[in-house]
């Protein structure tokens, strides 16, 4: 088993403040559910957007920064402890959208986001890459414990916006040497509200879980109508057949989504229940789109909405 708490959270513009309750829900994480794995928001820092990212940023473990704290309570507490900060670059000064990861022994990960946000839904309007500098590189690392067969748990690091990128998540799950092998995602997040009205957090969600039957954590900082980029909260566990193993009762505060990973469960599911490796037929899928290409009528039609647009 991995015992995993998900941090839903509440962000504001006060990072001394926001880290010393950060420490807080740590030590209740660990004290009180003994959870191995504790995972915080896409940049907890501060407040979230493009006219927050600079003033929010910090270099990797400098004083009163979040990766600090970070490493400072997984030696402490002897967890794996996940969660977003706006990096900057010591020496070029870019600025980088960064989910970092440390255990007991310090760092253990560092992953900068691929896919930068470009939304606009309703009131809803970001643009990341006008402020931010895009990663490309994967990113997981390995607990030891916690798994019946001593293998112990890859994990798997996406960020927010990410979760809508299938091609970034399958890369994450499959086995070698088409994918790292993980059994399980994170992904950090200050989801907005506006979309996750319209269900697309859960879906998402439930969709990475299944597509990769693995386990999949959703984090997102928790839901203020007084910010100008209200996020959506509803952090949750996904298992591998989709279903929800706890999610958090009020989106709108700081809670500690808790619940239990089996090992055993999702390789049941990938082998005997649902074993979608077995029926794969990628030389099938190879052939089948070769012959398509052959099309003429096939291929000079582009996929409608997907051109480039100036």
């Amino acid at each position: 088993m991995l015992r995993v708490a998900a941090v839903n959270f509440r962000t504001s513009s006060n990072r001394s403040e926001l880290l010393a309750r950060a420490v807080k829900l740590i030590e209740t994480a660990v004290t009180e559910h003994q959870a191995q794995l504790i995972v915080l928001p896409e940049a907890f820092t501060g407040l979230y957007g493009v006219d927050h990212f600079a003033a929010n940023a910090e270099q990797w473990k400098a004083k009163d920064s979040g990766t600090q704290m970070m490493a400072e309570q997984a030696a402490k507490w002897g967890c794996h402890i996940v969660g977003g900060v706006i990096e900057q670059h010591p020496i070029n000064k870019k600025l980088f959208n960064t989910v970092a990861a440390f255990g007991p022994g310090g760092e253990v990960a560092r992953y900068r986001k691929i896919h930068l946000s470009k939304v606009q839904v309703g009131p809803d309007a970001t643009s990341e890459g006008s402020i931010l500098e895009s990663g490309d590189e994967l990113s997981w690392f390995d607990i030891a414990h916690g798994s019946e067969d001593g293998r112990g748990w890859r994990i798997g690091l996406a960020c927010c916006f990410d979760l809508r990128f299938r091609e970034l998540s399958d890369m994450l799950v499959k086995p070698p040497p088409h994918g790292v092998g993980a059994d399980v995602i994170l992904y950090p997040s200050s989801w907005l509200k506006s979309t996750g009205d319209l269900g697309h957090w859960e879906s998402l969600l439930k969709a990475r879980a299944l597509d990769g039957q693995c386990y999949v954590v959703g984090v997102s900082n928790a839901q203020d109508d007084a910010q100008e980029c209200v996020a959506y909260g509803h952090s949750q566990i996904i298992d591998p057949l989709g279903q929800v193993v706890n999610v958090c009762v009020d989106h709108c505060a700081d809670e500690l989504v808790v619940g239990e990973m089996n090992m055993e469960t999702m390789i049941n599911v990938r082998t005997s229940m649902i074993p979608l490796e077995q029926c794969r037929r990628p030389i099938i899928y190879n052939e089948a789109l070769r012959n398509a290409q052959q099309n003429p009528n096939a291929m000079m039609r582009p996929p409608t909405g997907f051109g480039s647009k100036e």
